[in-house]
C-alpha cells in the first residue's frame, strides 16, 4: 500500500516534470518569436524613417527649385521694369546713348529681351 502511494506520487512527479518541460519549450519558442518580431518591427521602423527622410529631402529639393524659378521670374520682372524706366527717361530727356557722359546708358540685357539694335 505505501509502495503504491510512492509509485503514484513518482508517476505524478514525472507527469508534472513533463508538463514543466513542455511549458519551458513553449516559453522558449515564444521568446524566440518575440525577438524575431521585435527585430522585424525595428527594421520596418527604420525603413519608414528612411522613406520619411527621403520624402523630406525630395520636398526640400522641390521647394528650392520652385524658389529658384520664382526668383528668376522676379529678376526678369525687375529687369523689364528697369527697361521701361530707362525708356521713360529717354523719352523725357533725349540724350545720345552713345555719349559716355550720358546719364542714360544702353542697358545690359542678360535675359535677351531687347530687340537687336537697329543700324543707323
Amino acid at each position: 500500500m505505501l509502495e503504491g502511494q510512492v509509485e503514484a506520487q513518482r508517476q505524478q512527479i514525472e507527469e508534472l516534470e513533463d508538463e514543466l518541460q513542455v511549458s519551458e519549450d513553449a516559453r522558449l519558442r515564444l521568446e524566440v518569436n518575440m525577438q524575431a518580431l521585435k527585430a522585424q518591427m525595428e527594421r520596418d521602423l527604420l525603413t519608414r524613417e528612411e522613406q520619411g527622410e527621403e520624402g523630406k529631402r525630395s520636398l526640400i529639393r522641390q521647394v528650392n527649385t520652385n524658389c529658384f524659378h520664382f526668383f528668376q521670374k522676379i529678376a526678369r520682372c525687375l529687369y523689364i521694369l528697369t527697361l521701361i524706366h530707362s525708356m521713360i527717361l529717354r523719352a523725357s530727356y533725349p540724350v545720345s546713348s552713345t555719349d559716355p557722359s550720358s546719364p542714360i546708358a544702353t542697358p545690359n540685357d542678360p535675359f535677351n529681351i531687347l530687340p537687336p539694335p537697329s543700324p543707323l
